[in-house]
């Protein structure tokens, strides 16, 4: 599920005070984190994204994500599986002489979608019983040595 948030930053917002707007977002895993930089910002519009206050994107904690004209992300694997399904944009402007919108872009898949090895052993037993095999699956018996 992709969605789409707009951060609208202020001109002259300062680091110290960013712009701060919370992503509403659902159970699953995020599979990609983009941040749109208008034309017009000149990399002076900075914004973060985090969970709780640990940043996750951009990776590095002492950066934000700058651009002019052009989108900066990626593809993560990010759970977000437990309450609450938020994260946090965070955007500054120092020096800046209009107010810039940024648009934040998050990409959810379901668990099962992101993470299908999760499911598979539970599925081979019910397949296995459906059909009368019963015996012991590959994931079982890798686990026992």
């Amino acid at each position: 599920m992709w969605y789409h948030y707009t951060l609208a930053v202020p001109k002259d917002t300062p680091e110290a005070t960013p712009e701060v707007k919370e992503l509403e977002l659902t159970f699953g895993i995020i599979k990609y984190i983009g941040v749109l930089h208008p034309t017009g910002c000149n990399a002076m519009v900075g914004v973060r994204i985090f969970r709780f206050e640990h940043q996750i994107f951009p990776n590095n904690p002492d950066e934000a994500s700058r651009g002019n004209g052009n989108i900066e992300g990626g593809e993560v694997h990010y759970p977000l599986i437990e309450l609450p399904f938020t994260l946090t944009a965070r955007g500054d402007s120092p020096g800046t002489s209009f107010k810039h919108d940024m648009i934040v872009m998050v990409d959810i898949l379901p668990l099962a979608a992101a993470e299908p090895w999760r499911f598979q052993d539970p599925t081979l037993a019910k397949l296995g019983k459906l059909f009368g095999i019963g015996g012991r699956t590959d994931v079982q018996l890798a686990a026992q040595g």
